[in-house]
């Protein structure tokens, strides 16, 4: 009894391993478009697009300098922790804060943004969370 017991966790937690790995799914592809330095100062600015396929989870992250995001193609679900989620579509924008901890989420349709972004020299603006 006690064996079975022991099978069916692992077999539940393996399970459970295979449908979080498939719900991140496909990478979310990211092209910087631009990056310049900004005079007299130890920033960067940078512009870049992301497309997520369908339904494409980005693991929790957050960035060292503040984020614009608009919304060029599909829907886009922010989950930023402390927070409710919200749902941003084709049209519209949203910031990020330095250092907020957050994933998003595309809806059935995919997604593409346009960011901008600030960072300090040396700084990668996306970051593991703490």
């Amino acid at each position: 009894m006690k064996n079975k017991y022991l099978i069916s966790s692992f077999l539940i937690a393996l399970l459970s391993l295979f449908v979080t790995a498939s719900e991140a799914a496909p990478d979310v592809q990211v092209q910087v478009l631009q990056r310049m330095e900004i005079p007299k100062s130890h920033y960067q600015m940078g512009l870049e697009i992301a497309e997520y396929p369908p339904n494409a989870i980005k693991a929790k992250h957050m960035h060292s300098g503040p984020v614009v995001v608009y919304v060029l193609e599909g829907k886009l679900t922010v989950m930023m922790e402390g927070e409710t989620p919200k749902t941003y579509k084709a049209g519209e924008s949203f910031q990020y804060p330095s250092y907020a901890v957050h994933s998003t989420k595309a809806g059935p349709n995919g997604a593409k943004v346009l960011a901008t972004w600030i960072a300090t020299e040396g700084v990668p603006i996306s970051l593991p969370p703490p």
